[in-house]
């Protein structure tokens, strides 16, 4: 009875970490002050710093109007597991994003949408196959809770980041 009961928790969490999201919660948005500085040097110098700072297989900087303020930036950024065993199961995996960045005279707005999990290509030896088979090499929208929370923990970080860098003079 002790191990039935063990084995319906151990279920029931799992499918607790499977939540799947729903389309309109998938943008993540992230609010800065940076106070004594013009919009246009705040322009400048976050597109410095998304130039160098952001990897994608896609332009950097997909689109960028001054005049608006408005920066639209492709990034790729390491799985932020939360965990050890998290880490183990996600290694190699990383997160693509679009970054729009909207500054409007000391405040700037960062919105993250398009998240996609990329899934790393490797080897496979099956045990009903003699051969070894390759798997992986493909990017699916992220559509379970704990992939979001993933993605909010490092597009956050990466949010600081920009924050902590404008700051500087």
């Amino acid at each position: 009875m002790k191990k039935i009961g063990l084995l319906l928790t151990f279920l029931l969490s799992a499918c607790v970490a499977h939540v799947p999201m729903h389309e309109n919660d998938l943008a993540i948005r992230k609010e800065i002050e940076i106070q004594n500085m013009s919009k246009n040097r705040l322009f400048e110098r976050s597109e410095l710093w998304i130039t160098r700072t952001f990897y994608s297989q896609k332009d950097i900087i997909a689109y960028r109007e001054p005049e608006q303020g408005i920066i639209v930036a492709n990034g790729t950024i390491d799985y932020p597991a939360a965990g050890e065993l998290e880490a183990i199961s996600k290694v190699q995996y990383t997160i693509s994003f679009v970054m729009r960045e909207e500054i409007r005279g000391a405040h700037i707005i960062l919105t993250f949408d398009n998240l996609m999990l990329n899934v790393p290509k490797n080897y496979h030896r099956s045990r009903f196959w003699s051969g070894i088979e390759y798997v992986g090499g493909y990017s699916v929208p992220i559509k379970q809770q704990i992939d979001f929370e993933a993605a909010q923990r490092g597009v956050f970080a990466l949010a600081a980041k920009l924050e902590e860098y404008l700051r500087k003079k």
